[in-house]
């Protein structure tokens, strides 16, 4: 009796709780590096990746990058615009609740889904850049902010607005030397770790039965599942007479880059029969954004694209060789050492500087903000909290007997519009 698709489920068994060729050929061959999130790992060269890679940064979607003209990319957006502006909703006068224009080219879109939507609005950040468009999709508590306190809509306008900011396109073969999240297409610049979540599949060149992946998320250490190989054993001990078709090559405890963590390292048959490689490796992370989750996964004897199962293009021996070296590359990715802020030079930066409220000030000049019809201006210091921007609020009448000027603050995003010559100098602050 064979165990029909029995790798998988045993392969899903050993993941914790998501928040979702020659011996002589694989230990010589050239090497292609990869960058997944802050994250790389050295594959045979050839190697590409495969599948619709799941990206997750700040909380935020990203998808896969599209190539079209800017002509085509503001046409989409305006008649998406126009669309959710035109759809009625129950309570608002339509779906299309707020449009934050970042730039020419960047957009944010809070919206309801449908027109019974109530509870969470929907957040979608478009940019452009170098041919490509650029979509994160996230969403926002729609429950109303407490008194003096910004709402969950701004506050998520204002997140996917800051990651828009530090993004930009990105060749697959390219790594970043400064800090940020990698994904397929693009890279996000951050010198601090967000919540960050990738699942990344790679073909291996010369063996189209197989393939690895690299997945990684941040979890909780009060979340954290029982060690991979408890949990493995359990299920194998489960199987009762079908446990006979497992054979374990290798198990036990492994530190990768630092990382502790366990392998397990199995054969089981696949639906044709024949003996397919399940290889595993886990370290269920700190609990913090730095140190999460991470499971790598190689497979062999997988599906053709007619879903006919494939034998196993590698011996035992070739699959424990090719794994034992792809693991050991996987490593956080070095980044450049930071620059004093005494030893930077005159700040003349290429493309436009943009900050949100709340975060640290990234260069001493004056900042723009043109949200809600409004340019104010700032000088701000490098390292002040960007702050919020002020608006004129109606007026009573009783107000305007009494010359009162009403206003509010909310969370917007400043544009640097000219940088001072020397980092930390200038004046004091104020707005025109």
């Amino acid at each position: 009796m064979f165990l029909v698709a029995f790798a998988m489920a045993l392969l899903q068994a050993c993941h914790p709780a998501d928040p979702d060729s020659s011996l002589n050929t694989a230990m010589t061959a050239p090497v292609s590096t990869f960058c997944t999130g802050r994250f790389l790992i050295d594959l045979p060269e050839g190697a590409k990746i495969i599948g619709s890679a799941r990206n997750k940064y700040d909380f935020a979607q990203i998808e896969k990058p599209r190539v079209m003209s800017r002509e085509q990319f503001l046409k989409e957006l305006d008649e998406r615009e126009a669309k959710l502006k035109a759809s009625k909703h129950d309570v608002d006068p339509s779906q299309l609740l707020k449009v934050l224009r970042v730039e020419e080219n960047t957009r944010v879109l809070a919206f309801w889904e449908t027109p019974t939507a109530a509870g969470l609005i929907n957040l979608e950040g478009h940019k452009w850049m170098e041919g490509n468009e650029f979509l994160i999709e996230d969403e926002a508590g729609a429950s109303p902010p407490k008194t003096g306190t910004i709402s969950r809509r701004d506050l998520g306008i204002a997140r996917v607005a800051q990651s828009l900011a530090g993004l930009r396109p990105r060749p697959d073969t390219e790594i970043p030397t400064d800090p940020g999240y990698c994904f397929p297409g693009g890279f996000i610049a951050s010198a601090e770790w967000e919540n960050e979540e990738a699942l990344t599949e790679f073909s291996l060149p010369g063996h189209p039965d197989a393939y690895v992946s690299v997945w990684f998320y941040p979890l909780a250490a009060s979340k954290r599942d029982e060690p991979l190989l408890d949990r493995m054993g359990g299920v194998v001990n489960s199987l009762g007479n079908l446990a006979s078709h497992v054979h374990v090559l290798r198990k036990g405890e492994r530190t990768v880059a630092g990382y502790p963590g366990q392998e397990y390292l199995f054969t089981a048959p696949n639906g044709g029969g024949t003996p397919a490689h399940n290889f595993v490796w886990e370290t269920q992370g700190e609990g913090t954004l730095e140190d999460p989750v991470v499971i790598i996964q190689m497979e062999t004897g997988t599906q053709d694209g007619k879903g006919n199962p494939q034998k196993s293009s590698l011996s035992n021996e070739e699959a424990l060789a090719l794994w034992d070296r792809i693991v050991s590359t996987f490593r956080v990715r070095p980044t450049g050492p930071s620059k004093k802020t005494s030893d930077a030079g005159p700040l003349a930066p290429v493309s436009p500087m943009h900050a949100v409220t709340g975060e640290p000030c990234p260069a001493t000049g004056e900042w723009e903000c043109t949200d809600h019809g409004s340019v104010q201006r700032r000088h701000i210091r490098i390292g002040q909290a960007m702050p919020q921007a002020i608006f004129p609020a109606p007026r009573s009448a009783w107000q305007k007997v009494r010359g009162e000027h009403p206003a509010y603050a909310l969370t917007v995003v400043w544009t640097l519009v000219r940088p001072d010559s020397v980092p930390g100098d200038g004046g004091g602050s104020g707005a025109t």
